[in-house]
């Protein structure tokens, strides 16, 4: 995670399909930022895995 932007004080958007950890990393390395999770997912034909 060495390309993560460090001393941020303002807003960081993760936009992932994961777990968090890319904006958790984030949030460690910026802790005046504030972070927000979002989680979009698309399949397509209409239908979810199981």
């Amino acid at each position: 995670m060495q390309h993560l932007p460090e001393n941020i004080e303002g807003e960081i958007v993760d936009l992932s399909r994961g777990n968090g950890v890319i904006g958790l990393m984030a949030l460690e390395s910026n802790p005046h930022a504030e972070v927000h999770f979002l989680y979009e997912s698309y399949y397509g034909g209409g239908v979810e895995p199981a």
